[in-house]
């Protein structure tokens, strides 16, 4: 026995009373339009109003009076017939309306509107008039042209321009469309095998490519191999010590003293001690003047001084690196070798005498004579020896001349005793 279908939630309860209205009004609605259109496009199919042509009252005559007035009276009833239909269309829609209206409250379903056909009021051309006489078309009256200047000219205008753009798209050249080709299932997997096997071949060497590739894009900055002097310039942050803080001498100031006087009136006062100030003020009147003055006492020493603190600045320091090679483990350049690149090897650097600001002499060096011990005031020219007297200068001629002869157990010259008679 065959099972009957269960019965759905939708058909097991009741309807709605509101059920289907928004439909109903929207198809309504688009009744509506519809009727609205037909009436517009009957609108459409009737012809412009004809313009009134002016001409010299002298010319015009009763007849031509009679005919526009025809006309004008024509042109009347025919806006009126319009009118009349469009009332009755929104009549017919506004009825339909109701009864949709009325039929939504009883519950009866609405019937669907019949189709208005469309060529109700179509109208027939049967081409243009053409004159007996002349052979010549003649224009209707409802495509009537303006024979106004500018109106002639703009048209023509016109045409040249659709002209000149047919001419323009007739001489551009043809896109030729590109044709596809549509490869077989054969085709498409021997391709398919082809790809495979380059994307193989390619990617057979991955490391060694990327690693090329990391050489080649590493930045390899130039190295200098071999003695350099290098110059650096930069800015450090320095620590200042700070200044020491000095406070004016304690003292009692006199308004019509000297500053002389002020100071020794202060020194007094500060040998007298806290305890004598009037005794110090009596001793010190001679200072002053006889007519009155004024006292004013000076500021005190602080009990407790401010705590100083370091100062930082940026000070710009330069730097001489001289350098016998880069590797490690080399020595350092001798200050001769640093002086001779620095300055030139046109002076005997390892000769020059430095004096350093912890050893230097207080004054010139005084060169002693070595014959007689005493302060030499000159120097002999042939040899270079300071000597201070005469004596010693003959006896510096003496000993170039060769008449002393050298003792290698004494260390010394040594000659004839009728020649020692140096003092």
């Amino acid at each position: 026995m065959e099972e009957q279908p269960e019965d759905g939630l939708t058909l097991r309860r009741s309807r709605r009373s509101t059920a289907g209205n928004r439909m109903e009004e929207a198809l309504l609605q688009f009744a509506m339009e519809e009727q609205n259109q037909e009436g517009e496009e009957d609108a459409d199919f009737v012809g412009p109003e004809d313009e009134a042509e002016i001409f010299d009252s002298d010319f015009q005559s009763t007849d031509d009076e009679a005919q526009q007035e025809e006309e004008a009276g024509g042109e009347k009833a025919i806006h009126e017939e319009e009118k009349r239909e469009q009332r009755t269309v929104r009549q017919r829609a506004a009825k339909v309306a109701a009864a949709a209206i009325t039929r939504q409250r009883i519950g009866v379903k609405e019937p669907r509107p019949k189709a208005i056909s469309k060529l109700k009021n179509r109208r027939v051309s049967l081409g243009g008039a053409v004159d007996a006489e002349t052979g010549e078309a003649v224009e209707s009256r409802a495509n009537r042209k303006s024979r106004r200047k500018s109106t002639v000219l703009a048209g023509q205008n016109l045409r040249n321009r659709l002209k000149d753009a047919e001419v323009k798209r007739a001489s551009m050249p043809k896109r030729v469309r590109e044709v596809t080709q549509v490869l077989s299932q054969a085709e498409l997997i021997a391709r398919a095998l082809d790809n495979e096997e380059s994307n193989i071949d390619e990617h057979r060497n991955y490391l060694a490519q990327e690693e090329e590739k990391r050489k080649r894009a590493r930045v390899v900055r130039k190295s200098v191999s071999g003695p350099l002097m290098r110059w650096i310039s930069r800015v450090e942050q320095e620590k200042v010590p700070p200044e020491p803080t000095s406070y004016p001498m304690s003292g009692i100031l006199f308004a019509g003293h000297e500053p002389t006087q002020y100071m020794a009136s202060s020194f007094a006062l500060g040998q007298a001690g806290p305890s004598n100030i009037n005794g110090a003020l009596q001793s010190n009147n001679y200072l002053g003047a006889s007519s009155s003055s004024t006292l004013q006492a000076t500021t005190p020493f602080p009990a407790h001084p401010a705590p100083v603190t370091e100062r930082t600045e940026a000070v710009s320091k330069c730097y001489v690196i001289i350098e016998k090679d880069q590797k490690e483990g080399v020595d350092l350049p001798q200050w001769d070798e640093t002086m001779t690149t620095l300055f030139g090897d046109h002076v005997k650097w390892d000769e020059v005498k430095v004096f350093s600001g912890k050893h230097r002499p207080l004054s010139r060096p005084i060169a002693r004579c070595p014959l007689t011990g005493r302060s030499a005031s000159y120097r002999d020219p042939r040899s270079g020896v300071p000597f201070a007297n005469v004596r010693a200068y003959r006896t510096l001629t003496r000993l170039l001349n060769h008449e002393y002869a050298w003792h290698d157990g004494l260390g010394c010259y040594t000659a004839d005793t009728a020649y020692m008679d140096v003092s």
